[in-house]
This record gives C-alpha cells, sequence and structure tokens, in this order.
C-alpha cells in the first residue's frame, strides 16, 4: 500500500491541534475497504487493505492517529518484507506513547520496506524513515510528506503545502473545503521532478497530487480535522479509476 502524500497542521496548543490531508496511491486491482469502524476494535476509525489487513490512514475516537507511506527510491536493495500497514494498526490498538513506539519501530526497521511512518498520541506527533533512520519530533506548523523524508520538498509536496495552508487560514475550516485539493493534477516542469530510478515518464505519471495512470492512482482523499474538545471531523473521498465513487463522513468522539 503506497499513501503518497500528506499534508497536515500540527497545533499543540491551539483549538485544532491536528489537521490532516491526505491522498492514498494504489494499484486499482488491490482490493481495500473504505474508512470504517473495526469490528474486532469499534474505536478505531480508518480504512484496510483487504490482502494484508493492515491500514494506511486510521485513528481512534480518542485522538491517536497513524499514516504510512512507501519511500520510494528503486537503486535501493530491497529489505524487510513485514507488512507497514500493520504499523499504523499496532499503534492505534495500543496506549504507548509515541516517543516508545517509534523506538521499538526502529530497533526492527529492516523488517519493513522503505516507508515513512506519522504517530500522533494526543500530545507528541513523531515520524521515522527507516531508511535514512531518524526520528523526528515535528514541532507546530505546516509539514508536507510524499515518498521522501519529511518536508522533502518535491514540487507535488511544496504545492500541495501551499493549497493547504491557503485552506486553513481561512475562517470556518471544514473537513469539506480541503477535499478539492486532493484532487489536484497539476504536474511541474521536468526539471524540478526528482529522480527516483523509475524513468522520467514515471516520474512525470506521479508528480501531481492526484495521480492517474495505467492500472495505478489515487484511491482515497481523506481529510480530517481534530479539535481540542476531543471531537474529530472526518470526510473520505473514494475514487474508482479516477472517477468519484463515494464520500463518507463522520463525527467522531470519546
Amino acid at each position: 500500500m503506497k499513501m503518497c502524500i500528506i499534508s497536515l497542521q500540527f497545533d499543540p496548543q491551539g483549538d485544532t491541534p491536528l489537521i490532516v490531508l491526505a491522498n492514498r496511491d494504489e494499484f486499482y486491482a488491490r482490493a481495500s475497504l473504505q474508512a470504517h469502524y473495526w469490528d474486532e476494535q469499534p474505536t478505531i476509525f480508518g480504512g484496510r487493505d483487504v490482502e494484508r489487513g493492515g491500514s494506511w490512514l486510521a485513528l481512534t475516537n480518542n485522538g491517536r492517529f497513524a499514516a504510512v507511506t512507501n519511500y520510494r527510491d528503486f537503486t535501493l536493495e530491497p529489505v524487510g518484507e513485514k507488512s507497514r500497514g500493520d504499523l499504523v494498526s499496532h499503534f492505534i490498538s495500543s496506549d504507548i506513547t509515541a516517543e516508545d513506539y517509534m523506538a521499538a519501530i526502529q530497533a526492527v526497521r529492516l523488517d519493513y520496506g522503505p516507508m515513512n511512518l506519522l504517530v500522533y498520541d494526543g500530545k507528541k506527533l513523531i515520524h521515522f524513515n527507516n531508511i535514512d533512520n531518524r526520528i523526528n519530533e515535528l514541532q507546530a506548523g505546516i509539514h508536507g510528506l510524499s515518498n521522501a523524508s519529511i518536508n522533502t520538498p518535491w514540487p507535488k509536496v511544496e504545492r500541495m503545502k501551499q493549497l493547504f495552508q491557503n485552506a486553513v487560514n481561512e475562517e470556518r475550516l471544514t473537513v469539506e473545503k480541503l477535499l478539492p485539493i486532493g484532487l489536484d493534477t497539476v504536474r511541474p516542469v521536468d526539471e524540478c521532478l526528482p529522480n527516483t530510478g523509475i524513468g522520467l515518464e514515471g516520474e512525470r505519471e506521479l508528480s501531481s497530487i492526484f495521480v492517474k495512470r495505467d492500472g495505478y492512482g489515487t484511491r482515497n482523499t481523506t481529510a480530517l480535522i481534530m479539535k481540542r474538545d476531543g471531537s474529530i471531523n472526518f470526510a473520505e473521498q473514494t475514487y474508482d479509476e479516477g472517477m468519484i465513487d463515494a464520500i463518507i463522513h463522520e463525527k467522531i468522539s470519546q
């Protein structure tokens, strides 16, 4: 599973400690379930990968949050084969602190394919990249993550951060106002593209916020706003081969 791009605002002292907008890109043929309350753990809300059972983004009704992206560099030697989606599931189903969880994952980092992991325990928001092998406690502000490390200035990351910042600066922000950003198809000029070993045409096809290519593309756009009072407004737009298929809205509270 490959959630490709995330923009977020972290404001631990503010009225909205966490605002997230994310696109998940995946092969169209890979089955998944849209965001829902999990039968075996009804306090958890998020999508699930049918093939391996993990999640790319999920949260709990008491404000725990986790998301994973892959790290794209085709020049790297293959590493571990454990499901990266399990990293999300294991964190949100536990009560371990974000700091302790990341330390535990760092110790077994080579069991997983190249990835970025974000976890939030209601206090600290922490990022880990198992290629750089660096744990980053994120500070207040707007951050962007795609398939390199946190805040790597890929054009799509910088564009989404700017569109996201414009939206969160507006009065009366809603999750519905964030969702259209996920549909942005603007591509940068070739000179600005990263080189991840996929070839120029591949870099072009993956260079926009919303991705649509043969057999692969954006499957979900997810937006959530966590408020100081503990409530979470959540919306998710799902796509069928590039076309809007369904939209769900959920207000989550303890």
